[in-house]
């Protein structure tokens, strides 16, 4: 599923509860840093893996994006597709055996 706008994220949010969450800077209303901040703030959603797939490189970006709780960052000029499924299985993955732990 997917959403063209952090309001409308947040909408969806409220709905399901995604394994993993990918996750641009660039966005209409808000910018994905203000949208991870804000999902880390929030308890129902606070564990969900998100990927950052962004053009923006610069180490300002990166460093806040991890420091936020991002589990990976790619830029979008360097990754590939076989790249980038990896990555969401990874943490996809990761999320449910850590579901599964905490049962």
């Amino acid at each position: 599923m997917g959403a063209r706008s952090g309001a409308e994220a947040f909408s969806i949010l409220d709905q399901i509860a995604p394994d993993l969450i990918l996750l641009d800077i660039a966005m209409p209303d808000m910018d994905g840093l203000s949208f991870l901040e804000r999902l880390r703030r929030d308890k129902r959603w606070g564990n969900i893996p998100v990927v950052m797939m962004t053009a923006m490189a610069d180490e300002e970006s990166v460093g806040r994006a991890f420091r936020l709780g991002a589990c990976e960052y790619l830029v979008k000029a360097d990754f590939t597709a076989p790249r980038m499924l990896e990555v969401v299985r990874r943490h996809a993955r990761h999320e449910s055996a850590r579901g599964e732990m905490m049962q």
